[in-house]
């Protein structure tokens, strides 16, 4: 793949990685007020990154970034930016990941205290600060 052919694809690639740090944020928001036409909204968007982002243009460019022994300056610039946006999705995404678990924990123990009322379970309520409080009976 040509220098600028390949400068030109990262440079893409950091812009569509971006985005999707946009967009966990979006989530993360969404996911907090219980927004689920939103969610849907951000997930086909999602789906729509992620299908540009299998382009073959953009795995060649990685392989051939990978592959090179002494990369052009400005392309390891820009693949030390794009590493960087790599890091911060993943972060964004194992907070919206962390939220969605502890939303269906939420769930999943009121739909049991509903079938199974019993007074020998204790009931664990969060307090304002978002963590279990102590068990009551």
């Amino acid at each position: 793949m040509q220098r600028s052919n390949l400068l030109s694809v990262v440079d893409t690639l950091i812009l569509e990685l971006s985005l999707f740090g946009e967009i966990f944020a979006e989530e993360f928001e969404a996911l907090k007020r219980q927004d689920v036409n939103l969610i849907e909204t951000l997930q086909a968007k999602k789906e729509a990154l992620l299908e540009q982002l299998a382009d073959d243009r953009v795995v060649e460019a990685l392989q051939t970034i990978t592959a090179e022994e002494n990369p052009d300056p400005q392309l390891l610039e820009r693949w030390h930016i794009l590493q960087e946006i790599c890091r911060n999705n993943l972060d964004a995404q194992k907070k919206n990941e962390i939220l969605i678990n502890r939303k269906l924990l939420v769930v999943r123990e009121t739909i049991n205290a509903i079938r199974n009322p019993s007074d020998q379970n204790p009931i664990q309520l969060y307090n304002r600060l978002g963590k279990l409080g102590p068990a009551r009976v």
